[in-house]
């Protein structure tokens, strides 16, 4: 009498891989960073986006600011540093700003895409694996 054997399914390889995919760039993208902004466009871009930090270089020194507002030609806002101590920089004194983004609504779009793309993948794979004798 002859032992069954067991041979696994052939798309079981290609699901591993599309795992790994997924986790892979899940991981990777989405990542949080700072957005350098040129010194003519920090008025609007504070006024349009409503950042909830900004990193502020001023005489050589570097200065985290909680929601950054411009008023007349100065930044005010608060420190995280200095138990929510408001302050307020002259734009002209500014070496450089940087906004604070996350980039999540980008990461769940491509997770979504990558996601669709590797479902899609695994079930043609099926498909074609019970189609071979």
């Amino acid at each position: 009498m002859k032992a069954a054997s067991f041979s696994p399914p052939r798309y079981r390889p290609l699901a591993a891989a599309s795992a790994l995919l997924i986790l892979t760039f899940m991981g990777g993208v989405g990542c949080a960073h700072w957005q350098p902004i040129q010194r003519e466009h920090i008025a609007s871009t504070l006024r349009d986006s409503k950042p909830d930090y900004a990193r502020v270089g001023a005489g050589g020194s570097v200065l985290l600011v909680q929601h950054p507002q411009v008023r007349a030609d100065t930044l005010h806002g608060t420190t995280r540093a200095d138990r929510g101590r408001p302050v307020a920089i002259p734009l002209a004194s500014l070496d450089s700003l940087s906004l604070y983004r996350n980039g999540r609504t980008d990461a769940r779009l491509f997770g979504i895409g990558i996601l669709t793309i590797s479902v899609l993948f695994v079930a043609a794979a099926m498909n074609v694996n019970r189609a071979i004798p």
